[in-house]
């Protein structure tokens, strides 16, 4: 059972807590998997590479040292996404 959140975001792939307790590396796909606890979303499961190139594309459209410091991001980050490097 999914939650309206994750239908809006077109995740199509839920798993209980408890069940991804038991072997969280079968959960790891190419695609977002929404974690639940007693029916509510907890949490999404993101491959690094996905999380990157969604990070990336968010910085086309704000301003890059903003979202590193909101997000608690590296300066290689900062430095891969600008080009700027000191």
């Amino acid at each position: 059972m999914r939650s309206e959140s994750a239908e809006r975001l077109g995740i199509e792939k839920s798993v209980n807590i408890s069940d991804f307790r038991k072997n969280p590396s079968r959960y790891f796909h190419h695609r977002p998997v929404e974690v639940l606890s007693r029916g509510r979303p907890i949490g999404y499961l993101l491959e690094p590479e996905l999380l990157e190139t969604m990070l990336e594309a968010l910085a086309r459209y704000e301003n890059p040292t903003t979202l590193k410091k909101e997000l608690g991001l590296t300066d290689d980050w900062l430095w891969k996404v600008t080009g700027d490097n000191p």
